[in-house]
């Protein structure tokens, strides 16, 4: 499996999964320096929206669906 298409369309449950156990995650660990202030982005590592963690940074995606394992965001 690749990454997304920025095209993909998320059902209302993978949603609300993101908003509730993702998002929270994301805004307490990672959005200092890859979102909160976008003069500061590190590594050009975007996390506050879904095309930033598509594409990931500057080392490459962070997030391969499907394959935790091969993901380094997780």
């Amino acid at each position: 499996m690749g990454l997304c298409p920025a095209t993909t369309q998320l059902s209302e449950d993978e949603i609300k999964f993101f908003e509730t156990k993702i998002r929270p995650v994301l805004a307490e660990h990672c959005y200092e320096c890859h979102g909160k202030d976008p003069k500061n982005i590190e590594s050009d590592l975007v996390l506050t929206t879904a095309e930033g963690i598509r594409k990931g940074g500057m080392f490459g995606p962070v997030v391969f669906p499907g394959e935790p394992d091969r993901s380094p965001l997780i």
